[in-house]
């Protein structure tokens, strides 16, 4: 109980940091920096409390979180930015710019590479640290209650795509942690099975089950095989109700792009904008299961092609061509465009979305999508591509 209460205050307090940009400039702001400013404003008019807690955030950043994480991106980055060029002082100068002027960390600055880019330029990007605000600004009016329903509920999700005959994943059961699981049951149905909570987000939570090559509980890269495995896995995992649902198998095509039988996920981002619901950017996430991170590649709306990178290619044990066109990319289109015409409120949603053999299917849709990702494979600063998507966020 106090091991878990000092976690929460050490993440709400010890761990938090500025959550909006911030700088001088806001004083008589045009353009990009303006929306940076509308952004902070509308958020301190939904949540007044917002404000002491930006002038505590402020003040640690400042006087400690800024200076640490410039020192550990510096320790991993500075050496190889200085082999592109980048002179050392340079680097320095730009932390300090980006950090203390914008609230952007050191390692924001070498990710998206900064230092190849002006100050000014830096209003052009938004970070995952701005989330949630930064959605919710722009989503006017607020979500209503039943969207809001569509987007949390994994099981309200499903049931409201299959009634309009969406692309969705059939549900097996829904169950708690204290239950005991018919596993042998659900296997006789499907092969393998998938466990998600059905309120949660990606891959926290997530347990796969399979009979072969005997019953495994697959859970963030770890297997567990035998009962009292199971009860220490169950007691690892977030408390709340599970849904269970088949586990989906890759395309042939894209099975070919990972050693590991992990689902390869689509990330795309519709936008419903002057009534009317339009795809306008995807990424391909594949998965890497020596340290659970993902590959990101973008994808060519038009045509559902994606181009490889020489260096993730020379780390798969076949050869393949660096161009690929995905499977079912009409299909995937069409899937979300239906599955957003179901909350049409919702200004942007990031979809999650399986290519099996056959057809589609919709894991789950997140109307607070994950900016850092978006951006990584975008070949603009992503705000910059955004006002051209929508006039919402230039207003």
């Amino acid at each position: 109980m106090i091991n878990s209460l000092f976690n929460r205050i050490k993440a709400r307090l010890l761990r938090r940091r500025v959550t909006f940009r911030y700088s001088w400039r806001f004083i008589n702001a045009k353009g990009f920096v303006a929306t940076h400013r509308k952004v902070m404003f509308v958020s301190f008019t939904q949540k007044p409390q917002l404000i002491l807690f930006f002038v505590y955030y402020l003040m640690t950043w400042f006087f400690f979180w800024h200076w640490f994480l410039m020192f550990r991106a510096m320790r991993l980055f500075s050496q190889p930015t200085l082999t592109l060029g980048v002179p050392l002082y340079t680097q320095v100068i730009g932390l300090l710019c980006a950090g203390l002027g914008q609230g952007i960390s050191g390692f924001e600055y070498y990710k998206f590479k900064l230092y190849q880019q002006s100050p000014s330029k830096w209003w052009e990007y938004v970070f995952d640290f701005q989330l949630p605000h930064f959605h919710t600004t722009f989503q006017v009016p607020a979500i209503n209650k039943s969207s809001t329903q569509y987007m949390s509920n994994k099981v309200v999700f499903s049931e409201r795509l299959k009634s309009v005959n969406g692309k969705c994943i059939p549900t097996i059961s829904c169950v708690n942690l204290d239950d005991e699981w018919p596993i042998s049951d659900w296997l006789k149905q499907y092969p393998s099975v998938f466990i998600k909570p059905i309120a949660g987000s990606r891959s926290m939570g997530c347990v796969s089950i399979s009979l072969e090559p005997r019953l495994t509980y697959r859970y963030l890269g770890n297997n567990y095989h035998s009962e009292d495995e199971l009860l220490t896995l169950k007691s690892s995992l977030p408390k709340g109700q599970y849904i269970v649902q088949p586990f989906l198998i890759n395309h042939s095509s894209l099975q070919k792009l990972q050693c590991s039988s992990n689902v390869i996920t689509i990330r795309a981002i519709s936008c419903s904008d002057t009534n009317e619901i339009k795809l306008v950017m995807a990424n391909l996430e594949l998965s890497n299961e020596v340290n659970q991170r993902f590959s990101l590649f973008a994808i060519n709306i038009e045509n559902g092609r994606v181009v490889l990178d020489d260096s993730f290619l020379s780390s798969l044990d076949c050869q393949l061509n660096p161009e690929m066109t995905l499977p079912h990319w009409h299909k995937l289109i069409s899937a979300i465009k239906q599955a957003h015409g179901l909350c049409p409120d919702i200004h942007t949603v990031g979809w999650d979305v399986v290519i099996g053999q056959d057809d589609v299917m919709l894991l789950e849709g997140n109307s607070n999508w994950a900016l850092n990702a978006m951006q990584m494979t975008c070949p603009e600063p992503l705000l910059s591509f955004l006002s051209r998507v929508s006039a919402r966020y230039t207003q």
